[in-house]
């Protein structure tokens, strides 16, 4: 046991198990912060690791990481990082978020679609309504399962409901994420084979899918008004949009 004991002391005061490495796999935005966490010459069978994974993990690049002491002399950093979902707007410019609502980085084109309809972001690293982004990755999600235009703008409009706009010019209005896929079906089929002057579709109500063109704003002091309640001829023959027949896809 006296033997043992001097063996362990020895071990732990003496030159054996210093750090003299540090393999760290991380975003070039945590390096210094990682060299600063981690003493060189200190013994490494009683160094912490808690600092350096709290470091790391403060980057908004990182979605995890991993802290390991790897005898007789290393400490192994590695991350996983962030892969973004959407863009959201950050001033005069857009931040990348990924599927957890985290705003991660500036966002470099638009391959990502925008998300509208939540507050802008300040600063890399704050966290987005999770309804929103709940909602955009069910649809994002759902959508690979379908042939459409690719998606450049979700519009969430709150509790759970979307619009979708598509690269062609074209509008999905979605409702709220009931009935997830007998929606997409419809909404392919009639992008699929109605006229393309059609400018959105409605599926928010599976049972009667509607098709129709964003009406013109009004114009503004254009002749006279029409009486209290009343309809023009043009307003009264020119629904806004038509309900979609199975027999008509």
């Amino acid at each position: 046991m006296v033997f043992s004991g001097a063996a362990a002391y020895a071990a732990l005061a003496g030159p054996f198990f210093r750090i003299e490495c540090i393999d760290a796999r991380v975003p070039e935005s945590s390096r210094d912060a990682v060299a600063r966490a981690v003493p060189l010459e200190a013994n490494l069978l009683l160094f912490d690791t808690s600092e350096v994974t709290r470091v790391v993990a403060s980057d908004p690049l990182v979605d995890a990481v991993t802290v390991d002491k790897v005898l007789p002399d290393t400490v192994k950093v590695e991350t996983s990082l962030r892969t973004g979902l959407v863009r959201v707007r950050a001033g005069d410019q857009y931040f990348e978020a990924d599927r957890e609502g985290v705003a991660f980085r500036a966002a470099v084109g638009d391959e990502l679609p925008l998300l509208t309809g939540v507050p802008p972001i300040s600063r890399p690293g704050e966290m987005l309504e999770h309804e929103a982004i709940h909602t955009s990755a069910l649809w994002l999600d759902a959508l690979e399962r379908y042939d459409v235009p690719r998606v450049v703008k979700i519009d969430y409009l709150g509790e759970g409901a979307c619009n979708l706009a598509l690269e062609d010019g074209r509008l999905i209005k979605l409702g709220d994420t009931r009935e997830v896929d007998r929606k997409l079906a419809a909404a392919e089929a009639i992008l699929a084979h109605w006229p393309g002057d059609m400018e959105y579709v409605d599926v928010a109500v599976t049972s009667q899918p509607v098709v129709g063109q964003t009406p013109a704003p009004e114009p503004e002091d254009e002749g006279p008004e029409s009486p209290d309640g009343a309809e023009t001829a043009d307003q009264a023959d020119s629904p806004d949009g038509r309900v979609v027949t199975d027999a008509q896809l």
